[in-house]
């Protein structure tokens, strides 16, 4: 039995909706009160699980959550903002649906293993769903009260029973054992019973959404738009979690549920006559449920054929029709306006109808290896590789949908992957006539549908048929606007004679009318009627010239800039916050200066219709600054705010600093609440984006560029940085940035680039950071942190030269101040490990992990951050030290550890599995290699965007495994696309990019490109100063030349110069690189087979070898090795570069010889993992003899 107490803190109709739910629901129970799910509603002595104890553990869970994944810009991390606002501000309606187990907020929260049961994902993804909306719901209730509508209150009920249902069902399935719940799982098939609940419940919500939408007037849309908008087009789509296709949702669950949402035209929606709306939506059913299967509405622009669109699904839906339903939104987002965009959300669509997918069907693999290929998202997809998993859906459904599609005129059909408008519809159209589905189009009339209006039923909606509408509309807006009564029947007409047909012209020519402050002002503007839209908009903008001051038209000016460009939806708080408005009347000054052009209807600054983006984009595609406002300087205007806000002085102070610096390098630290931003300000977008802005901007000033610099070099840059390190603990957004800025430094002029002082990027920062906190009365351990810190930089950037120093220095100094054993210390130790790592000290770094694991597995245990990350680089030492079998073990705890202690989007877990796969890569586990490389690429994709250089290295390995498995077009491809990123990002000389240079070069030679590979070799050559101090490198280059000249027919110079590299060695350079030159030079020798080729092919294994059986006689120092070691070292290292090394092992037992040096074998650190591409080819074979 459940208790229930938190109903009685409800109030008014939504507990008593609560109430008649829980009765319902009682009355189902077969069992009555004996049932388990029977809830109890007279608990009023139960105080064991206080209720507010569980909201403010939600809460906090939530805000933690939200800490954890804030980088997820743009969308998901403002479903998660409105998630814990949801939380504080509607707590009473969440303790309800917590019921009586406070451990089901960790459930909620908790990370999903892909390990978990299907049906702990289900539950846990509905459990989520159901407290996202419970805000919104509420207040559902209250509307309902407010309409005294009983449809809506009867579908609100019918929503919370099946919440409860799904609720109590979920909550005791979390709260019992892992080994329960299989047993239970395996015996009644738990995941399809929670699968189809989170069905029911989801349809009862949209029957709530939708009966809210007919109740249709401006009440219900002013209070529920703001929560309807966001909760609805961030909801993610539910796809069976091993497709990993988390971008998918975000791009898919859009504009078919924003279809239902506000923007003004909703309001004049109601307007529209019963008559005539009547007459539309009966010829829609008379055409689609007759022959034709395509059907075309041309409307013009604001003349309602989105209201009409909506309706029509909505309708068709109520009928029991299967409707999908898409509108293309250029004017509001690029990314819903594309094909691709359209393709993802009919999979979306098609998914939520469909009753599962299951691996083995083509859909399925089709979808998984998209969500392979294309980590970020469908929009980087081709089209044609998208549609043809929607139409693979399309017929698997077993029953036909009719498919809406509106303003397909803002389809956008220009792009490198899109298809062109033909190809489009053809593709459309093929599928629609394959599953006897059908299609209507709304669109503004253009030439391009001319054919497709002409193969199917086309409807024009004339303004005559809207007229009368329209003028409805237009009476009540003028008796609403306190018009002059005098007036009405001449303005009435004029709206009668000029509309056109649309809605949005006549409610801007009235707007217009209503800022006339005199009858004979309103005359004048009668007599002066504006000809179209963008002529009242133009109207609307000059006319303010009268009516403001400079300093509001100004301000104006910057709010419209501000909104042209912006990169997520910005509230009022933080365009007050921006540009320094009073927040109590933020809302009042942004509509008096931008209405009727922008609003901040729905709680965000938006444009108030889609024309009004079209009509700014035609004067900033023209560069036309008539309006007086330069729509280029939109850009260059938010940069601006965003580094203003940046540079605040609160962001120098130390005790802000020095909080978040602490929480970075102590796990047990957490960050102080009161250095936070504060809540509602501008800097969450200024963190986000204001480097994407500076880098656009057209022509920076020198304010903005010293405005800049100032930033990179000051203390704020430092508390900019310690925050972003809160992203699981790296500076991924340091170097992303970075990264940005130094490929826009090249493009600007010299006297441009003398003002950004780029090389002194963080580390000026930091040593001011250092020395102020040395300079003052704090913990004396803060100037240390901040120098390790600094030395963490070094180390991503690839400055070992500088890295070494400050690693030591640090090391000294916090074991002078804390001690040989403080965590700290430690800590410091193990970066100055892999310093000798680094420096092929390979022995030396080994020890010393090994020294610092002993202290913290006793000190810390080993559930700590600190002794995970030092796992991973003791696997790295047994990885260079080609004990992969060791490696690979060590990395395979630390998985475990890292997985249970931080979750799966920490770099400890995920860079653990990245060594695990190159480990298991060398020991021939291939595919496995590749799969878990590409996993780790699409959760660090998803997490951080294209610029995270650890991403980049990950996918030089995905393009290498790809390499070693024959997949040479694939690995040419994922390669290239890292040497374009590291060629704009470093010199030819530096390790980081000449290694990617040499794997794309052999690639090319791999794949047969020989004089794209040659060029590459070229260009080492001339370009890296003196190759042969790094020898490892040298080698490689040698090699790849060598067999390059051998393909091209010159054996005789391809001999010449591999054997001088073979000879030309001393004993201690000898390397892997080095090994397999001897191998394939031997090969080509004897394919040579000139006298005295065979025998030298045996001499260059020379002291490779030595033997340990106790009977052979080495004879003279410098003797050469007798034929049966020369031997047995070839066949050895043969067996070795294919990955056989067991096979390696049992050939040297059975001659009784060893490896003499087995450091040769050891890899180096570099910008790639693989050391064992280069192999001559049969190919190769053929055009050498």
């Amino acid at each position: 039995m459940a208790d229930i107490e938190a109903v009685d803190s409800l109030r008014g109709n939504d507990a008593a909706c609560w109430r008649e739910a829980i009765q319902i629901y009682n009355e189902k129970q077969k069992k009555g009160r004996s049932s388990r799910k029977y809830i109890n509603l007279s608990t009023t002595n139960n105080t064991e699980h206080y209720p507010k104890e569980h909201a403010r553990e939600l809460m906090v869970a939530a805000m933690r959550s939200y800490q954890t994944l804030k980088k997820k810009r743009g969308p998901f991390a403002m479903t998660l903002i409105w998630v814990y606002n949801n939380l504080r501000q509607y707590s009473h309606a969440v303790d309800v649906l917590i019921q009586s187990d406070p451990t089901v907020a960790a459930l909620i929260w908790g990370s999903i293993g892909e390990e978990e049961e299907r049906a702990s994902r289900i539950s846990s993804e509905g459990i989520l769903e159901i407290i996202r909306h419970a805000g919104r719901w509420e207040q559902v209730s209250a509307i309902s009260d407010l309409l005294n509508s009983a449809r809506l209150r009867k579908a609100l009920v019918a929503l919370y029973v099946t919440v409860l249902d799904f609720l109590l069902s979920s909550t005791q399935w979390l709260s019992q054992g892992t080994l329960e719940r299989l047993g239970i799982s395996i015996l009644s098939s738990k995941a399809d019973k929670f699968e189809g609940k989170l069905r029911e419940m989801r349809n009862a919500s949209e029957l709530v959404d939708k009966e809210l939408q007919t109740q249709g007037n401006t009440i219900v849309h002013t209070v529920t738009d703001g929560w309807d908008l966001l909760t609805c087009v961030l909801q993610p789509m539910q796809l069976p979690i091993e497709l990993g296709l988390g971008s998918l949702s975000e791009i898919a669950s859009d504009v078919h549920i924003v279809m239902d949402k506000a923007d003004r035209i909703l309001e004049q929606a109601q307007q529209l006559s019963d008559y005539t709306l009547q007459l539309q939506l009966d010829n829609e059913l008379s055409a689609l449920t007759h022959e034709n299967t395509r059907s075309v509405r041309a409307v013009l622009a604001g003349c309602g054929k989105s209201v009409m669109a909506g309706y029509l699904q909505e309708h068709l839906t109520a009928e029991g029709f299967g409707t999908l339903f898409y509108r293309f939104q250029r004017s509001a987002s690029t990314t819903q306006s594309t094909p691709t965009s359209f393709a993802s959300s009919l999979i979306s669509q098609l998914l939520q109808k469909s009753t599962g997918l299951h691996a083995g069907t083509g859909a399925y693999d089709q979808l998984q290896n998209l969500a392979t290929q294309f980590p970020l998202g469908p929009q980087y997809c081709a089209f044609k590789m998208l549609w043809a998993v929607a139409a693979s859906l399309f017929k698997t459904s077993g029953s036909p949908f009719i498919l809406i599609i509106d303003a397909m005129d803002e389809c956008l059909f220009d792009g490198p992957s899109l298809p062109g408008i033909s190809a489009f519809l053809d593709a459309l159209f093929e599928s629609i006539r394959d599953t006897r589905s059908k299609v209507v189009i709304f669109t503004r009339p253009e030439p391009m549908f001319v054919t497709a209006a002409q193969s199917g039923l086309s409807i024009f909606m004339a303004k005559d048929l809207l007229l009368p509408d329209i003028v409805t509309f237009a009476r009540r807006e003028y008796e609403q606007l306190g018009l002059p009564d005098s007036e009405m029947d001449e303005v009435l007409e004029l709206v009668r004679s000029s509309s056109h047909g649309s809605f949005r012209w006549a409610e801007l020519f009235l707007h217009h009318l209503g800022q006339s402050l005199q009858v004979a002002d309103l005359r004048s503007r009668m007599r002066t009627l504006p000809p179209s839209i963008g002529e009242l908009y133009r109207q609307s903008l000059l006319s303010g010239v009268q009516r403001f001051s400079q300093d509001e038209l100004d301000c104006r000016k910057a709010l419209l800039l501000a909104i042209f460009q912006a990169q997520r939806p910005l509230r009022p708080a933080e365009i007050a916050d921006a540009f320094s408005l009073r927040p109590e009347r933020a809302e009042i000054v942004i509509s008096g200066l931008c209405k009727p052009l922008a609003s901040t209807y729905g709680g965000f600054f938006h444009l108030s219709h889609p024309s009004v983006r079209e009509f700014f984009e035609l004067y900033h595609q023209a560069d036309d600054i008539s309006l007086g406002i330069s729509f280029s300087d939109s850009h260059g205007l938010l940069a601006e705010k965003c580094l203003s806000c940046l540079l605040n002085e609160r962001y120098a102070d130390l005790h802000c600093i020095s909080s978040y610096l602490i929480a970075n390098h102590d796990e047990n630290a957490r960050v102080d609440t009161d250095v936070q931003p504060r809540e509602g300000s501008f800097y969450d977008y200024a963190f986000s984006f204001w480097d994407y802005h500076l880098v656009r901007t057209k022509a920076p000033s020198k304010d903005l560029l010293r405005q800049a610099n100032n930033f990179i070099l000051s203390l704020q840059f430092a508390y900019w940085s310690e925050r972003s390190r809160q992203d699981c603990g790296q500076l991924v957004r340091v170097n992303v940035a970075f990264d940005s800025l130094a490929s826009w430094h090249k493009g600007l002029s010299r006297e441009d680039q003398a003002l950004i002082e780029l090389d002194e990027y963080f580390e000026r920062a930091y040593s001011l950071l250092g020395a102020a906190f040395d300079s003052s009365k704090m913990d004396k351990v803060l100037p240390w942190l901040a120098r390790m810190t600094l030395g963490d930089f070094y180390f991503i950037r690839g400055l070992p030269e500088k890295e070494t120093p400050m690693r030591q220095q640090t090391l000294a100094g916090l074991q002078g101040l804390l001690g040989p054993c403080h965590h700290l210390t430690l800590h410091a130790k193990s970066r100055v490990a892999y310093v000798r790592l680094y420096a092929g000290r390979m022995r030396a770094s080994h020890r010393m992990y090994n020294e610092v694991i002993g202290i913290q597995r006793e000190l810390l245990g080993e559930h700590s951050s600190h002794f995970l990350e030092t796992l991973v680089y003791k696997g790295q030492s047994e990885y260079y030290m080609a004990d992969f079998v060791a490696a690979v073990m060590t990395w395979t705890k630390c998985s475990a550890e890292a997985l249970g202690l931080l979750g799966p989007d920490y770099w400890q877990y995920l860079s653990a599995q990245w060594w695990y796969a190159q480990g298991v890569a060398y020991m021939g586990q291939l595919d496995l290699g590749l799969r878990i490389s590409q996993s780790v690429l699409q959760k660090r994709r998803e997490l951080f965007g294209p610029g995270d250089s650890f991403a980049n290295v990950v996918q030089i390995t995905v393009g290498e495994i790809q390499l070693l498995l024959g997949r040479h077009d694939e690995s040419i491809a994922t390669i290239r696309d890292m040497v374009m990123w590291r060629r704009g990002a470093y010199p030819l000389s530096h390790v980081n990019r000449l290694d990617v240079e040499i794997t794309l070069a052999i690639a090319y030679q791999a794949a047969g490109m020989t004089q794209a590979s040659l060029t590459i070799v070229e260009e080492i050559e001339e370009g890296v100063g003196n190759l042969r101090s790094r020898f490892e490198r040298y080698c490689q280059v040698a090699h790849l030349k060598g067999l390059l000249l051998a393909k091209g027919g010159s054996i005789d110079d391809a001999l010449h110069l591999l054997q001088n590299t073979v000879t030309e060695a001393e004993e201690d350079q000898n390397n892997r690189a080095l090994l397999w030159i001897r191998l394939d030079l031997a090969t080509l020798l004897r394919r040579r087979d000139a006298e005295g080729d065979r025998d030298q092919a045996s001499a260059n294994f020379d002291n490779i070898v030595k033997d340990i059986s106790g009977d052979y006689d080495p004879g003279f120092p410098d003797e050469p090795d007798p034929p049966r070691l020369l031997a047995a070292a070839e066949r050895a290292l043969r067996l070795v570069r294919a990955g056989k090394h067991t096979e390696a092992r049992r050939e040297l037992d059975s001659e009784q010889v060893d490896w003499r040096r087995p450091s040769d074998f050891w890899l180096w650190v570099g910008g790639t993992f693989c050391k064992d591409l280069l192999q001559i080819t049969d190919s190769a074979f053929a055009s050498s003899s």
